[in-house]
């Protein structure tokens, strides 16, 4: 049997907390079977690749996005019941293994002038002081909210309407200081993903202007013991990475892995880390998770990042996931990558069943299960076979 046809079979039937087999695994529904076996291929192919690096002494630092905290929540987050969220989702990776935890801003959430600015910063600073009570380090992001109906409740539409880079290079750079001020993280990203960003402000995010802003941001900051980085997702053209790499202000890379299609994972993080060594920066994983995408799906015309993101949900992913998170792992450990985290953590803790009926369900009612499904667990503290597949990596099995 040719191995790629052999390859999903063996995935499905490798339990991801520790590789027994099992026959529990959900079933592939056929609509998403090609996808299925071409992300299981495409992943075994990197597993093989990443075996021939060399293992470094020292392991990064794993964590996950504390995602109860993140800026898109907008007014969610001043809640009481925010605050006692947070604590949960903690305690809960703390159980996992994980030593660091990523918490994710939204220009301009701690800016003059912004509705609920101090209540805003005041939040953060909880959520530093209790990942910090409980060992973790901190990973900070300073980005641009989204405006989707599914991910985007900060009211930010009149405060980015007419926005001109000057004015957005000044009101960033002062959330950046006080950022740096009053939370003095361990890393602060203040740039990533330039096509969001872009989609998000509507300013031009072309590499020579990325450059510009992230000069804007950096340069001459007082950053006292944070370490302060940049970068962009690995889909992102190399001119990106290779523009940023030389910058003096820059401390380390911050690369977000999410599609594996086409070179993204088998040849840009390589690239990647090559240029943090020739240029001595720090290199770090602030986002991943895997994208269920095929390759016509990406892209100008292709399916919405909403859509692709809701594919995610589905119990019979598991066994991919798993091995997504084995193969960053081993690029992690065989790149001297300092700090790794996961994105979607709910999926961490539970997950959906696919049953045709739901192909019904908008996008968001289909993440609106999956947070139901983890939440239990997250209170539980039990992981779901994603989580315990992390959990073993984390122990270096």
């Amino acid at each position: 049997m040719n191995l790629k046809t052999l390859l999903p079979i063996v995935l499905v039937l490798t339990l991801v907390s520790g590789g027994e087999l099992t026959a529990q695994q959900p079933a592939v529904p056929d609509k998403y079977r090609d996808l299925y076996e071409t992300l299981a291929s495409k992943l075994a192919d990197t597993s093989r690749a990443f075996d021939r690096l060399s293992t470094s002494a020292s392991a990064p630092t794993f964590g996950v996005e504390l995602t109860a905290a993140n800026g898109n929540r907008g007014p969610v987050l001043l809640e009481p019941r925010a605050r006692g969220s947070v604590r949960v989702n903690l305690d809960a990776f703390k159980e996992i293994g994980v030593s660091g935890v990523t918490i994710a801003s939204m220009y301009p959430m701690f800016c003059k002038g912004f509705a609920h600015a101090e209540e805003y910063l005041d939040f953060y600073k909880f959520c530093v002081t209790e990942a910090r009570q409980r060992g973790f380090k901190v990973h900070f992001k300073v980005g641009e909210a989204f405006h989707d109906p599914v991910h985007g409740h900060l009211p930010v539409a009149e405060f980015y309407k007419e926005l001109t880079a000057e004015r957005f290079m000044r009101e960033k750079r002062q959330m950046i200081e006080i950022t740096l001020r009053e939370l003095q993280p361990d890393y602060l990203t203040v740039a990533n993903e330039p096509d969001t960003s872009a989609m998000n402000t509507g300013l031009d995010f072309s590499p020579d202007n990325f450059i510009r802003y992230v000069r804007a941001f950096t340069k001459d900051l007082p950053r006292g013991t944070t370490k302060v980085g940049a970068g962009a997702g690995t889909w992102s053209p190399l001119t990106y990475w290779q523009k940023l790499a030389p910058e003096p202000s820059v401390d380390y890379l911050d690369m977000h892995i999410y599609p594996i299609n086409r070179e993204y994972l088998t040849e840009r993080p390589l690239e990647v880390a090559a240029l943090a060594k020739k240029h001595h920066k720090f290199l770090i994983i602030g986002e991943g998770w895997l994208y269920k995408s095929r390759d016509g799906e990406l892209g100008k015309g292709g399916t919405g990042y909403v859509t692709l993101y809701a594919r995610d949900i589905f119990a019979f992913w598991e066994p991919l996931d798993a091995e997504f998170i084995r193969a960053l792992a081993k690029f992690s450990r065989g790149e001297d990558v300092e700090y790794m985290s996961l994105f979607w953590v709910n999926l961490l803790y539970g997950n959906v069943d696919y049953a045709p009926a739901l192909d019904a369900k908008s996008a968001g009612e289909l993440q609106q299960l999956a947070v139901r499904a983890a939440v239990p667990n997250i209170v539980a503290r039990k992981p779901s076979p994603t989580g315990a597949a992390y959990r073993q990596v984390i122990r270096g099995r």
